[in-house]
C-alpha cells in the first residue's frame, strides 16, 4: 500500500507524488474501484490514475531510492559490467528491456557500457545507440537528483565521484 505524500517511481512518469487512493469509476460496465492518483513531479500539471487492484499496474510502481541504495548501485557497475553485445537487433532489443524496467542499477550499467563503447569507438555511438544513452542518462539523473536532493547538473560529477578508486593517504 502506497502512503499519501509519499514519493514513488512509476514507469515512464518518473518520480510521482501519491495525492489520493479514491474509488472512481472509468468504465460503466464497472463500478467503482480503487485508484491511486500520482502527481509526477516534473510535470506538475499531469496526473496518473493506478488501479489499486491491477497487480501488473501496480508492480510497475516502485520505491524512490535511498542515497545508500543509490551508493551501492553506483558501486555494483564497477564488477558488474554490461557487455557490448555486436548484433545490432539483439542489442537493440536488450537496451530497450533494461529501459522499460527503469531499474537503477541496470540502468547504472547501460549508460556505463555505452559510454565505454563510445569513448572506444573514433566514430562514436550510432545514432540510435546514442539515443539509448540520452535516455538512460535522463532517467538516472532524474531519480539521483530528487533523491540526494541535488541539482540534475551535478548528478555526474557525484557519480564520477563515486567511481573514482580510493587513495591511501
Amino acid at each position: 500500500m502506497l502512503v499519501k505524500g509519499g514519493y514513488v517511481r512509476y514507469g515512464a512518469n518518473g518520480i510521482c507524488l501519491v495525492e489520493d487512493l479514491r474509488q472512481m469509476q472509468f468504465d460503466s460496465r464497472q463500478g467503482p474501484r480503487p485508484y491511486y492518483v500520482l502527481r509526477p513531479v516534473h510535470h506538475q500539471e499531469g496526473c496518473v490514475f493506478v488501479p489499486a487492484d491491477n497487480p501488473k499496474l501496480m508492480d510497475r510502481v516502485r520505491p524512490v531510492p535511498s542515497a545508500q541504495e543509490i551508493d551501492q548501485a553506483i558501486l555494483s557497475i564497477r564488477e558488474q559490467e554490461l557487455p557490448w553485445i555486436e548484433d545490432r537487433k539483439e542489442r537493440t532489443a536488450r537496451f530497450q528491456e533494461i529501459l522499460s524496467r527503469r531499474d537503477g542499477r541496470e540502468l547504472l550499467q547501460l549508460a556505463s557500457c555505452l559510454r565505454r563503447r563510445k569513448a572506444a569507438c573514433p566514430n562514436g555511438l550510432s545514432y540510435s545507440d546514442d539515443q539509448v544513452l540520452r535516455k538512460a542518462e535522463s532517467i538516472i539523473t532524474e531519480a539521483l537528483a530528487f533523491s540526494l536532493q541535488m541539482n540534475a547538473q551535478s548528478v555526474s560529477d557525484y557519480i564520477r565521484q563515486k567511481l573514482e578508486p580510493e587513495t591511501d593517504t
